[in-house]
């Protein structure tokens, strides 16, 4: 769908019609209509006021068109130090990055995509975050009602506020995509026109100039040119083969080597921190073993939880088959905290089930054969067993 307008929000006054042009591809690249280009407009006038280096006093310091956390622009592949130093137009490649895995999204739903991805289609009513923790802490000017809760709501209706005091303001037009290739085909007439005129004045061969480009000057013929210098060069190209040769042979011979000191350095220190676990142990009283041990039924409880909802949203949201999806269960169980330190990295935006599942659609194949390989050993560990029969059992032969 194509967009040619933006609402009249605080701000877009102020950007430049190359800006207006790269925001409408941004919507269009996306898939969106005309209402999430309307909700996208609204949500960078509420974040930051058209302002590319817009910066957010209170910790953890957002910056940038959308309000970048530190962590989201480290995904992106740059740091809020950085985005802050683009143009407005500049940022906009990281702002359609950003959304990219989270365009199938209603019009509602573009202000939580920024603020909150873990609320996005979820009820008004839904609690964020409550008064004293760090998200609330942050966003505690959206709270209308001030009852120490931020709801998805709260988020919606804060985020639809400038939309709301734009509707009297006449709407921006974006400004058509400049047509390009008139000028290139003149540009091509007049080089065309000036080097005719050129080989014509000093009297060559057409041909002659563009067969001195495309030839390689670093092409060095001894017969032709017999000097010190040319058997320098060739001399020192050989050399350079040779060695980039012998490189490659000692880097294969250091790989396939075993490092046998630092192996056995690093198991002497697995071996240190499992005896000062143990002597941490020893030490503790009945009532920090009692807390230590109720924490980790919570962790467990906790991982137990994020399984489930990995299990169901791989059921709900791709087309895995059942044992590939068992298998990035047992993934996720086997190493948990592995996800639960990027959700804390994160800042508590994206679940630990939403980076086991991104992790899980992006090997898609490796996960497939190691779910056969778990069958096949259950299926072995079974007729070990004696449950099931196994076809590999040659026929009685007859007497």
């Amino acid at each position: 769908m194509s967009i040619d307008s933006f609402p009249g929000v605080a701000g877009i006054e102020t950007v430049s019609p190359a800006f207006l042009r790269g925001l409408a591809d941004v919507v269009e690249h996306l898939g969106w209509t005309q209402e999430h280009a309307d909700a996208l407009a609204g949500v960078i006038s509420l974040e930051s006021k058209f302002n590319p280096a817009a910066v957010n006093p209170i910790p953890p310091h957002a910056a940038g068109l959308i309000q970048w956390i530190p962590s989201e622009a480290a995904k992106l592949g740059t740091t809020t130090a950085e985005l802050v130093k683009m143009t407005a137009e500049e940022q906009l490649p990281f702002v359609e990055a950003y959304l990219e895995s989270r365009k199938n999204i209603a019009p509602r739903d573009v202000s939580l995509a920024i603020l909150w991805p873990p609320a996005i289609g979820l009820a008004d009513d839904h609690v964020i975050s409550r008064a004293g923790e760090k998200v609330y802490d942050s966003n505690a000017g959206l709270d209308r009602n001030k009852d120490g809760t931020l709801t998805a709501g709260d988020v919606r209706a804060a985020y639809s506020g400038p939309l709301n005091a734009s509707r009297d303001k006449p709407r921006v037009p974006v400004p058509p995509a400049p047509k390009i290739w008139p000028w290139l085909l003149g540009g091509l007439v007049v080089l065309a026109g000036g080097y005719l005129a050129w080989v014509e004045t000093t009297g060559q061969k057409w041909d002659a100039p563009i067969r001195g480009l495309l030839s390689n000057p670093r092409d060095v013929d001894i017969r032709q040119n017999p000097t010190r210098a040319a058997w320098r060069a060739v001399r020192r190209s050989k050399l350079c083969t040779s060695e980039r040769q012998d490189r490659r042979t000692k880097a294969r011979q250091w790989a396939d080597a075993p490092c046998k000191e630092e192996l056995s350095k690093l198991q002497e220190e697995a071996r240190e921190k499992r005896a000062q676990q143990r002597a941490r142990t020893a030490r503790m009283t009945p009532a920090q073993r009692r807390a230590q041990r109720d924490r980790r039924m919570h962790q467990l409880e906790d991982v137990e939880r994020e399984a489930e909802s990995l299990d169901y949203h791989l059921q709900q949201h791709t087309d895995l088959p059942g044992a590939a999806i068992e298998q990035a269960v047992r993934d996720f169980k086997r190493e948990p905290w592995v996800y639960f330190r990027r959700t804390k990295a994160s800042g508590g935006r994206t679940a630990p089930y939403e980076f086991a599942a991104d992790d899980a659609m992006e090997n898609v194949d490796e996960l497939i054969h190691r779910a056969e390989q778990h069958q096949n050993r259950e299926l072995r560990k079974l007729e070990r067993e004696g449950v099931v029969e196994s076809d590999d059992d040659d026929d009685e032969a007859p007497f």
